[in-house]
């Protein structure tokens, strides 16, 4: 499971987001903050101009889009996962088997799926992901244009987001995708705490509920022990739903006296552990303006009116959890 990225609980992106994106989802490019639902929050893409149709609306008065981008550069694998494939997060014990064929079977479902697919297993924690139609994976390969750009734009970004968009976003969660595997359906479970031999996964095709679609849906049937989510594209029979992300994770290095220049951070999300990947609770939100970068710190700083330093009291503390606890699946993979 090493090397696959940052595993979505949620692959599929917000009604609330283009329609442009939502036809095709995560891309190479997307700037965004992973939520506690186990999903990506797009805000912007910075590969794409301003008046695209999935930035439209969406970027700072002073966004530039990277340059010097080759398409060469990105490396795509049609058949990263094929059909039927299913992934375990690593020292899981699965085993996996065929459900019998329904009378009536769905046409378009894979020979790989056939009536449905079952996964047991003897381990008392683990995760799956469950790929019945396969996925892609798409990565660009010019990482050190990515990270200059990142760190040139890092506490620009943090200022719109947190003031005009008014996200709160904390130091160290925002993330710009570089890679990611996409698949038009898929299942994602979790179990922990489970007894050998409870656990107990019954993964079935059934038809869509989208009107004149002629693509399956799948949803596990049966989840003993487990927790079980899962999804697929019917509306637009693309492969929208982004199950790995990879990338990097951009934070703000803030001295212990903010009154001092600071420095950014961007570390790459694949030399990360599950511990390091999303921000602590605990941080504050990082609280940029245009003349001044700082955070809200244990009760040593405030921010009034356009980014004034104002004293407080010691022990009155701001402590703004804003980015909560990972979904349990993302801390197994």
């Amino acid at each position: 499971m090493r090397r696959k990225g940052y595993p979505l609980w949620q692959p599929k992106p917000d009604d609330g987001v283009p329609l442009a994106y939502l036809r095709e989802g995560v891309q190479i490019g997307d700037l965004g903050i992973l939520n506690e639902f186990g999903g990506f929050d797009y805000i912007f893409n910075v590969c794409r101009p301003a008046d695209d149709p999935i930035n439209d609306g969406r970027v700072p008065e002073d966004f530039k889009p990277i340059t010097g981008l080759k398409d060469q550069d990105t490396r795509k694998r049609e058949d990263e996962y094929w059909p039927g494939t299913h992934v375990a997060s690593r020292d899981v014990d699965i085993q996996r088997g065929f459900l019998p064929l329904s009378p009536s079977p769905l046409p378009n479902a894979p020979v790989e799926i056939g009536g449905g697919l079952s996964f047991g297993s003897r381990s008392s924690r683990g995760a799956l992901l469950v790929l019945p139609e396969g996925a892609t994976r798409r990565d660009h390969l010019n990482l050190s244009a990515f990270h200059s750009y990142a760190t040139q734009y890092a506490k620009s970004w943090y200022a719109y987001i947190n003031g005009p968009l008014g996200r709160q976003a904390t130091n160290g969660s925002l993330y710009l995708v570089t890679g990611c595997d996409k698949a038009r359906a898929w299942g994602v479970a979790s179990f922990s705490g489970a007894r050998p031999g409870d656990v107990l996964l019954e993964f079935v095709p059934v038809p869509s509920r989208v009107p004149d679609s002629t693509h399956p849906d799948y949803y596990f049937r049966l989840t003993n022990s487990a927790s079980a989510s899962s999804g697929s594209d019917c509306r637009f029979g693309n492969q929208s739903g982004c199950v790995f992300l990879r990338g990097f994770k951009i934070a703000i290095r803030t001295p212990k006296f903010t009154s001092l220049q600071l420095g950014v951070v961007v570390s790459s999300i694949m030399d990360l552990d599950s511990g390091n990947l999303v921000p602590n609770r605990k941080r504050a939100a990082i609280v940029l303006s245009s003349s001044r970068f700082l955070k809200f710190s244990l009760g040593k700083k405030k921010v009034v009116g356009s980014g004034i330093q104002e004293s407080t009291p010691l022990g009155s503390s701001v402590d703004i959890q804003v980015f909560p606890s990972r979904h349990p699946v993302c801390t197994m993979f």
